[in-house]
C-alpha cells in the first residue's frame, strides 16, 4: 500500500492495488467524521459504443452503459436495493459520458455493505425476462424525457452539431437502440468493461483502515480478472457542425435559444488536456456567467432571464460550448452573443477580469471539496482520467490570461450550430 500525504490540503490517501488488478483509493476523515462514501466505478459510459477486444472490433447499440447499470441491481434472489438499505447503506448509481458509478453512503460499518456490492457487481445476471421488462421501463423513462421541451432541443442541438460521434444520442438511448439491446449484448459490454482490472474503488470519510485492508485484499485474490485486452475506438469527427440552424414549434410560452460551439478535440497529455478545459471554462464565465457585464446588460435588456447558461463539455473526442437560456428575442440575443466573443477577441480579455475570476473559482471549487461527497466523486473522476484531484487544484492556479485567449480564439462564429425552440 502506498500512502500519499499532502501537507497542503491536510489530506492522506492511501494507494493500494489488489490482485486481481482493481485499484483502490481510501481518504480517511478524522473524527468528528460519520459518514462514509463508496463509489465503485468502470471505465464505461454512454459514448463507449465502439471498442477492440481480442482483435475484433464491436459496435454496441446507444444506451447500453445505461441499461447495465440498471441491470446490475438485478440479483438472481431479487432487487439488491432493499439489501444494501438492510445493510445500512443508502445506494445509487449514475452513468456519465465516459463512466458507470455505483455508489452508497453509510454512518455504520460498511464492510457489509460493500461486500454486497461486490458481490452484486460480480453476479451479473441478464434474462430474456429481465431484460424486456427493464426495456418497457427504460422506454417509458426516455418519453417522459422526450415531452420535454428542454431535453428535445438539447438533444437536436447535438444532432445537429455531430456527424457521427456518440454524444449524438441520449444517455439514454433511442427506442431503435433500446431494441437492439438483448441479454447477449449486455454480457459483451459487462465482459468488456466490468472486469476487475478496470475498477476503481473510492472511500472517503470515516473508515476503519485496519479492517478494510485484509478485506479488500481477500477479495483481490479470491475473485480473479479474466484479462481481456479491450481498448475503446473513438469514431472520426468532422470539424464542421452538421446542421447550422433549426427552429422547432414546441409550443413554448417564451421562446429559447441554444447555440453550439463545436471545436476539434486534439490528443493530449492528461494535465495539458484538463489545463484546455479549466482555461475554457474560466473564459466563458468571465464573459457570460452573472457576474460580468454581458449577463447584467442583457437582463437590463430583457433579453435574457435566470435560465440563461454556458457550459463547455470536454471529454474524449469532443469539446464545445453551449450557451442557452429563454429569451423574447432569440435573433437579437444571437447576433449580441456573436458580438461579445468578436469584440473580446478583437479588443482582448481584462486582465483584473481574469484575476479576480480565477480566484473566485479557485475559491468555489476549494469550498466544494468541503462536501465528503463531492470530494468523492470529483477524486474518482480525476483518477480515472489519470490525474489527481490535488493536481487540478494546482493546474488550476497554473491558467493564464494566455491559455483563456488561446481559448478564445477556438470560436468560430461562421461554424456553429443554432437551435431556437418556440
Amino acid at each position: 500500500m502506498k500512502t500519499i500525504h499532502f501537507k497542503r490540503f491536510m489530506e492522506t490517501v492511501h494507494q493500494l492495488t489488489l490482485d486481481n488488478g482493481m485499484r483502490v483509493h481510501l481518504i480517511p476523515k478524522k473524527a468528528p467524521a460519520y459518514t462514509t462514501y463508496v463509489e465503485l466505478s468502470v471505465p464505461f459510459g454512454a459514448l463507449d459504443l465502439d471498442y477492440e477486444k481480442g482483435g475484433i472490433r464491436k459496435t454496441l447499440p446507444a444506451g447500453v452503459a445505461h441499461f447495465l447499470e440498471h441491470k446490475m441491481f438485478a440479483m438472481p434472489n431479487g432487487d439488491a436495493f432493499p439489501v444494501l438499505t438492510k445493510l445500512g447503506a443508502d445506494g445509487n448509481a449514475m452513468t456519465s459520458y465516459e463512466t458507470t458509478s455505483y455508489v452508497f453512503q453509510s454512518t455504520t460499518d460498511i464492510l457489509p455493505a460493500l461486500e454486497y456490492l461486490f458481490e452484486m457487481i460480480d453476479t451479473p445476471h441478464f434474462t430474456d425476462e429481465n431484460v424486456d421488462q427493464e426495456r418497457l421501463i427504460i422506454k417509458e423513462e426516455l418519453n417522459m424525457y422526450l415531452d420535454d421541451p428542454n431535453t428535445v432541443l438539447s438533444n437536436t442541438l447535438m444532432e445537429n452539431m455531430y456527424h457521427h460521434h456518440a454524444i449524438r444520442y441520449d444517455i439514454l438511448g433511442t427506442h431503435e437502440s433500446l431494441n437492439q439491446i438483448t441479454k447477449d449484448v449486455l454480457k459483451d459490454a459487462y465482459d468488456a468493461f466490468y472486469q476487475p482490472a478496470k475498477r476503481l474503488l473510492v472511500i472517503a470519510g470515516a473508515i476503519d483502515i485496519e479492517a478494510l485492508i485484509p478485506f479488500l485484499r481477500s477479495y483481490g485474490q479470491t475473485h480473479q480478472d479474466q484479462n481481456a485486452s479491450v481498448s475503446k475506438i473513438i469514431v472520426s469527427e468532422p470539424q464542421d457542425v452538421l446542421i447550422k440552424e433549426t427552429v422547432l414549434d414546441l409550443g413554448l410560452s417564451i421562446e429559447k435559444l441554444l447555440i453550439g460551439f463545436k471545436f476539434t478535440a486534439r490528443p493530449l497529455e492528461v494535465k495539458a488536456r484538463i489545463l484546455e478545459d479549466l482555461a475554457m471554462s474560466f473564459l466563458v464565465g468571465m464573459l457570460f456567467s452573472p457576474s460580468s457585464d454581458f449577463y447584467q446588460k442583457m437582463t437590463d435588456l430583457g433579453l435574457i432571464n435566470q435560465s440563461f447558461s454556458v457550459s463547455n463539455t470536454y471529454e474524449e473526442g469532443i469539446e464545445h460550448v453551449v450557451i442557452s437560456g429563454e429569451t423574447s428575442d432569440p435573433l437579437r440575443l444571437k447576433t449580441m452573443i456573436y458580438d461579445k466573443l468578436e469584440q473580446s477577441a478583437a479588443t482582448g480579455l481584462n486582465p483584473k477580469t481574469f484575476e479576480r475570476f480565477k480566484k473566485v473559482y479557485l475559491g468555489r471549487y476549494v469550498y466544494a471539496l468541503d462536501n465528503l461527497e463531492t470530494k468523492t466523486y470529483l477524486y474518482g473522476k480525476y483518477i480515472q482520467h489519470g490525474a489527481s484531484l490535488y493536481d487540478v487544484i494546482d493546474i488550476m492556479e497554473s491558467v493564464t490570461l494566455c491559455d483563456v485567449t488561446n481559448a478564445l480564439k477556438k470560436f468560430d462564429m461562421s461554424d456553429r450550430a443554432v437551435v431556437i425552440g418556440q
